[in-house]
Order: structure tokens, then C-alpha cells, then sequence
């Protein structure tokens, strides 16, 4: 029976869990249920708080990241603003932000590995 993970070790796992578990984990709770929240108790419009929220969310990324990321978790960030909206409970924006961030780490690893392939297209 094949291995659910490969055999990679801890410092190759420990980053990924972070991305996956922890930044989803900690990002929603400061923005969702710290910063929405409050905007919300405030009686902005949700549309408002929403996008305020996600602005903050994309600066975050901004100035701890790099600028591109800002602008690419722009639009996520509203999508999950729009769902805690909903509900007002965070567990299923925690659940949508792990599941994006694990996709973002798939696209990318998937370049990684098929850039090698995609820059040899050329031969027959």
C-alpha cells in the first residue's frame, strides 16, 4: 500500500504544514474574527468591512511577502470575507484558506517540476 506522504523529512514537511495548517489558522483569526468582526460590530456595511478587510489582508502579504502575492490574495481574501459574512463562524474560512493555500503549493510545485519539461517543448 502506497504511503499517504512521501518520506520527506521534517524541515521539507514543517514549512508545507505551516502554509497549510497554520498560516490558515492564524491569518483567519486576526482578519476573520478580529478585523472583520470588529468592522462589523462597528456597523460598517458588510461590503465595506469586507473590502477594508481584505485590503488589510493583501498589505499584510504586501509587506511580509512580496507585492505580486498582495495583489494574488486580493481577490481570495473577499471570497473568504464573503463567506465569513455568512455565518460569522470561522472554521469554513479556515477550511477554504487551507484548501487554497494547498492548491497554490500544487500549481507551484507542479511548475517546478514540469517548467524542466515545458522548456523543452520544442524537441520532437
Amino acid at each position: 500500500m502506497p504511503a499517504l506522504l512521501p518520506d520527506l523529512p521534517l524541515p521539507t514537511l514543517w514549512p508545507l504544514a505551516v502554509l497549510v495548517i497554520g498560516a490558515p489558522v492564524l491569518e483567519e483569526v486576526v482578519f476573520r474574527a478580529g478585523l472583520h468582526e470588529q468592522l462589523l460590530l462597528a456597523r460598517l456595511p458588510p461590503a465595506s468591512a469586507n473590502a477594508l478587510t481584505a485590503a488589510a489582508f493583501a498589505l499584510g502579504h504586501g509587506l511580509t511577502r512580496s507585492w505580486w502575492l498582495a495583489a494574488a490574495v486580493v481577490l481570495p481574501a473577499w471570497a473568504l470575507g464573503r463567506l465569513y459574512q455568512g455565518e460569522r463562524r470561522l472554521a469554513p474560512c479556515i477550511a477554504v484558506h487551507a484548501a487554497m493555500n494547498l492548491l497554490w503549493i500544487a500549481i507551484a510545485a507542479g511548475a517546478a517540476l514540469g517548467g524542466a519539461d515545458v522548456a523543452r517543448s520544442d524537441e520532437p
